[in-house]
Order: structure tokens, then sequence, then C-alpha cells
């Protein structure tokens, strides 16, 4: 299957010119490549430089994937603005590998490189998909998350609310709470993988930063949510109820128990506030379900039976997902937002420990 409507890039460029060194048919590469043989015809004529062959001081000319990136450049600049980024190659590589080795998209790499001034020459993030688009950057769509056109859900069947009626509405949540300005809010949620396998991650958003913690719970039963918040009491300590202010959950039964949620295990009084969405409006918590679809992308898949998950790798899944660029957060990483507000009000206190959370409870 060929591939229309696509430029060639660099990477294909260096392809065409070692199967031709191997002797390889011009239909031989094109199929390879997924391309037309026209396609790679027109390639070889326009990339093919003179070199001198010592041997026999015959002239020939020579496919060089080099010398034919260059002047695909050049062409690109004569049909209307000079590419920018094609005169700074020290700024296209440090994209290339921010968005290939980070498995960031190319508006977070942009961001990032802008916020960091790793790079000089500035482009729009239209104009950087437009790049690697037409193959200005060695960059293919299977470098990109999220590729193609989203597939429209199919109606889906809701299981019945187990709300306990004696917990608190959402309604009843302070309005503060809505504008993100106060730090220390949180959504709260449950991350399931296959069918055939009872674990399943505990993930708390914080609203203002969008920093998360994840924790694997063996069973969807309700006491494994406040023995997560008893663990987490212990390790932040006399911080915890400022810290976690408030959680909303969604109805689920796992989330029943919000006495025991409130309730702390180091003194004999409330140490947060727990408040339910209405039934079947996750846009309530729409940060939370938002963030899950980012650690599923990091790792946590839906097929997949998540106890199969080693504590290693979900502390990874969960460190990419803190650390990644955010727009909303002018590129700042939830991490890093999340240090920030921290060290506004406790000081240095535990900033070293934030990025092991993750890792700490990954096991439950």
């Amino acid at each position: 299957m060929t591939r229309a409507g696509k430029y060639l890039n660099e990477l294909e460029r260096f392809v065409i010119e070692v199967e031709l060194a191997d002797g390889n048919t011009i239909s031989g590469i094109a199929r390879k490549l997924g391309r037309a043989r026209c396609t790679i015809q027109r390639e070889i004529a326009r990339g093919s430089c003179e070199q001198i062959d010592s041997r026999f001081l015959t002239i020939n000319l020579v496919y060089k994937a080099d010398y034919a990136q260059m002047m695909s450049i050049r062409r690109s600049s004569a049909k209307g603005c000079a590419l920018k980024i094609g005169k700074d190659m020290a700024s296209a590589r440090q994209l290339e590998i921010l968005i290939k080795n980070n498995h960031w998209s190319p508006a977070a790499a942009l961001g990032y490189a802008k916020r960091k001034k790793l790079i000089s020459t500035v482009v729009s993030v239209p104009t950087l998909y437009s790049y690697i688009k037409n193959g200005v950057l060695s960059i293919n769509e299977d470098d990109l998350p999220r590729r193609g056109s989203q597939k429209r859900r199919a109606a889906r069947r809701y299981r019945q609310s187990h709300r306990n009626l004696r917990g608190k509405s959402i309604e009843e949540r302070p309005k503060k709470v809505l504008d993100r300005k106060e730090w220390g809010h949180w959504e709260g949620d449950l991350i399931v993988g296959s069918s055939n396998t009872k674990v399943s991650y505990l993930t708390l958003l914080e609203r203002k930063t969008r920093y998360v913690i994840a924790m694997r719970v063996n069973s969807r039963k309700k006491y494994e949510t406040p023995h997560c918040l008893d663990a987490l009491e212990r390790y932040f300590g006399e911080t915890f109820s400022n810290v976690f202010k408030t959680i909303t959950f969604d109805n689920g039964s796992e989330f029943s128990d919000w006495e025991s949620m409130e309730r702390s295990c180091l003194k004999n009084e409330k140490r947060t506030h727990i408040y339910y969405a209405h039934p079947y409006c996750s846009s309530e918590r729409g940060s939370n379900e938002n963030c899950n679809g980012l650690l599923r992308r990091a790792g946590f898949k839906k097929s997949s039976n998540l106890g199969s998950i080693k504590p290693e790798e979900a502390a990874k899944f969960i460190s990419w997902v803190n650390s990644l660029p955010r727009r909303i957060l002018g590129f700042q990483s939830a991490l890093e937002a999340f240090i920030e507000d921290y060290r506004s009000v406790y000081g240095v206190t535990k900033i070293s420990s934030f990025q092991e959370v993750p890792q700490l409870y990954a096991t439950g």
C-alpha cells in the first residue's frame, strides 16, 4: 500500500541510499518504503550528484541522502516563505530528540524547548506539524502520540450508582475549588485492566497542578481506598490535611466508605473532606479522566493484566505523566508545579521525595 500526499523524510532518503548501494531496484525500494515507483525514481533523479571515481577517473551520478535532503529544503524554501527551522539544524535536532526520546507531542516538545531556551529558532505548533508532515524533520507518524482521527465512542452501559446517600454531593463542595486557584483539592478514580484481573490502580490528581499519585490496589472492595489514604497520611504526616483539603470521587462502590476515607488513622479527627460527582458526569472530574488517558498511554493499557506490571515499571509510567510539559501550566510539568506550591507553603520539607511518591505507593 502506497502513501500518497506525503513528502519523503530524511530517514527514508538514507534508506534509498543504502538500498541503491546494495543493488536493490527502484521497484524494490518503493515496495519497502510503501511509496509509488515514480516517487522513488523522481527522488533519485533530484538527489543524485556528481562523484569522481578515482580508480577509473570517471564522473558518475550517485544518489546521496544528505544532498537530497538539502535540496528538498531548498525546494521548499523556494515555494514560499523560508523554512526557519531548515536554517537552524541544531534546533531541529533538539526538537526531534525531545519528541522521539520522551514520547512527547510536538506541542509539548516545542513549549518545553522554548521555556528552557533550548532552541534559537522559534516556530508555531502548526508550522512544526507541517514540517513533520512534509519530511523536513526526521520524524514520522509512528513517533507521534494519538495518531489519526479519534473514533466516536459507542453508547455505553452504565452500572448502577452505589453512592452512600449520606455522603456529600459535589454541589456541597466549596465553590473556590472550581477556579483551581487554591492548591490541595483532588479528584479520584480507579484504572482497571482486563476483565480477568482484580488488580487496579487508584489515581488521585491535584486539580491545580495536575500532579497525579497512582497506587496499586488488589481488589475493588471499599476498604482499599481508605487504606491508600492511610498510607498517604503516614507519608505526609501533619501536612496531609492541607495537602488533601478535598477529594472528589465518582459513585463507584469502591469509593462508598466516605467515613473511613475522611477519618484520620493517626489521630481522632477528620483528615479531609470527601465529595461525590453526579452519577454519569465524568466531566465533573475531567482532569482526572484526562490524566487516566495519559496513564493508559504510558503503559496502563485497558487490555492488559495490571497485576503483571512491576513496581519499577509502574513508577516509570507515573513519572512520565508527571514530567510531561503541560500547555495549561505554561509548559511546566505537573511535578514542577506541585513542588513549587508545596515549597511556597512548607519550605523545602520533603521536596526531594516527591518524585518518589508514585514509586513508594505503586504497590499499595
